[in-house]
């Protein structure tokens, strides 16, 4: 009677361990990478206007508020960042992943480099857009 118990008990615990290693490992890193991934279309809808048409130094407008372009610059380190921060915790047997993430993180700054500039940046930003969206799968988001 008491074996039966103790296995009852045991067999429960074992069951809560493996669910909570289970949430622990797969499914909250799951959730950060969608939240991560869900600001990136984010930042790259809304901030189009900027990285499609660079701030040129050269040819200043008094129109162009440049703190918005500073903004954008930001936003974009920041979500480099934090992928960054997630890429650290992705587990070192995953390395097609890694690299493909390190790649959207580089695309990302390249991207907040190329909102001051010339017609270059514009092409380089247009194409490091296309890459994060093909990196990261999210063409869904842009179809028109």
């Amino acid at each position: 009677m008491y074996c039966e118990l103790i296995i009852a008990v045991i067999s429960g615990v074992l069951v809560y361990v493996f669910s909570q290693l289970i949430y622990v490992e797969i499914i909250i890193p799951i959730k950060e990478f969608k939240s991560i991934k869900s600001r990136i279309i984010i930042a790259l809808k809304f901030y189009a206007p900027y990285y499609n048409k660079p701030y040129d130094f050269d040819k200043k407008d008094e129109f162009v508020d440049i703190i918005k372009y500073k903004n954008a610059s930001d936003d974009f380190r920041k979500l480099s960042s934090e992928l960054s921060g997630y890429i650290g915790n992705i587990s070192a047997f995953r390395k097609k992943k890694i690299e493909k993430l390190a790649d959207v993180s580089r695309y990302l700054i390249g991207i907040s480099n190329g909102l001051f500039g010339d017609n270059d940046d514009k092409k380089h930003n247009i194409e490091y857009k296309q890459k994060l969206i093909k990196k990261l799968r999210i063409e869904r988001s842009f179809n028109k």
